[in-house]
C-alpha cells in the first residue's frame, strides 16, 4: 500500500466514523424529541389537559412522518441506539416537565 492510498483509506474511515455519529446524535434527537412530545401528550390527556393533548397530538404525527422516512433510509446501527436512548432519555424528561400535574 502506497503512502498515498494509506492516507486515504485513513480519511474515508474517519468520514465514516463522523458520519455513524451525527447519525446516532440526529436519531437520538429526533427521538428524544418525539418521546417527550408523546410522553406529555400522555400525561396531558390522563390529566384532562384538552389543548395540551390535541397540540402535542399533532406535533406526535409529525415526528412520526419525520421518523419513519429516517429509519427507511437508515443502514446502520447508530440510528436504532441513537433511538433507543432518545427514547429512554425523554420519557423522563417529559415526566419531569409535567410533574406539576400530579400534585
Amino acid at each position: 500500500m502506497t503512502l498515498v492510498t494509506h492516507r486515504l483509506s485513513r480519511a474515508a474511515a474517519g468520514l465514516r466514523a463522523r458520519k455513524a455519529c451525527r447519525d446516532f446524535v440526529i436519531m437520538a434527537a429526533v427521538t428524544f424529541s418525539q418521546y417527550f412530545v408523546l410522553t406529555i401528550n400522555f400525561r396531558a390527556i390522563a390529566h384532562e389537559q384538552y389543548l395540551a393533548a390535541g397540540a402535542t397530538a399533532a406535533v406526535a404525527a409529525l415526528f412520526a412522518y419525520f421518523v419513519v422516512r429516517r429509519i427507511a433510509k437508515a443502514e446502520t446501527w447508530h440510528t436504532a441506539a441513537g433511538s433507543a436512548c432518545g427514547g429512554a432519555l425523554a420519557d423522563m424528561a417529559g415526566i419531569w416537565v409535567t410533574r406539576a400535574w400530579g400534585a
